[in-house]
C-alpha cells in the first residue's frame, strides 16, 4: 500500500483560539497536516479536559470536530465561511491522556454556496470514537467586507501560505 504524503499546514501565530491558537495558555494548540484528501491533527488530550470519570468531555470532542471542519475548508477551499450546522455522533469514550487523531474530509459543494464536510475522531486504539457532519456556507464579498480588515489580511496570508505549501509539495514529487 502506498504511503500518503503528510504535508504540514501553516498556522496563524499569536491567535487566542482555544483549539488552534498559539497564544492561548490553556488551549489545545492543534497543528494540522494534509494527508491525501484529508486534513488531520494528532494530539494528546490531557487531564484538564476531563468530563466524567477520567473521560474526555463531550464539549472538547465537539470542539475538535468543529476545528477540523474549519481547517478542512480553509485548506481545501481557501474561502471565508461560517459553520451552519455540526452534527456529532459519539460512539465510544476517550480516556484522558489519550493520543487521538481527528480528520476532516470535504464531501460536497452545492451551487448555493454551501458545502458538506465529514469529520472523524479516532481514539487511541485507532477505532472510530466520534463522527460528524457539518454544513458550511461560503461568505459573499459583501459579508467578507464586514470582517475586520486585520482578520481578512491574516486569512488571505494563510491562503497564500497554503498555496505555497502545496506548490512546494508538488515540486518535490
Amino acid at each position: 500500500m502506498e504511503e500518503t504524503q503528510r504535508i504540514p499546514l501553516p498556522n496563524l501565530e499569536g491567535y487566542n483560539c482555544f483549539a488552534c491558537g498559539s497564544a492561548n495558555p490553556i488551549g489545545l494548540h492543534m497543528h494540522f497536516f494534509l494527508e491525501g484528501d484529508k486534513v488531520v491533527s494528532d494530539l494528546v488530550l490531557g487531564q484538564n479536559l476531563a468530563g466524567w470519570e477520567n473521560l474526555v468531555h463531550g464539549g472538547i470532542i465537539s470542539t475538535l470536530m468543529d476545528e477540523i471542519v474549519g481547517w478542512t475548508v480553509i485548506t481545501l477551499k481557501r474561502k471565508f465561511f461560517v459553520t451552519r450546522s455540526l452534527n456529532i455522533r459519539y460512539l465510544r469514550p476517550i480516556p484522558v491522556g489519550s493520543k487521538v487523531r481527528v480528520q476532516g474530509k470535504f464531501r460536497s459543494e452545492s451551487e448555493n454556496g454551501r458545502a458538506t464536510i465529514d469529520a472523524l475522531l479516532l481514539g487511541p486504539d485507532g477505532r472510530k470514537s466520534a463522527t460528524g457532519k457539518a454544513e458550511v456556507a461560503f461568505l459573499s464579498e459583501k459579508r467578507i467586507k464586514e470582517i475586520p480588515e486585520s482578520h481578512q489580511k491574516d486569512m488571505n496570508w494563510l491562503f497564500e501560505q497554503l498555496e505555497a505549501a502545496f506548490n512546494k509539495s508538488a515540486l518535490a514529487e
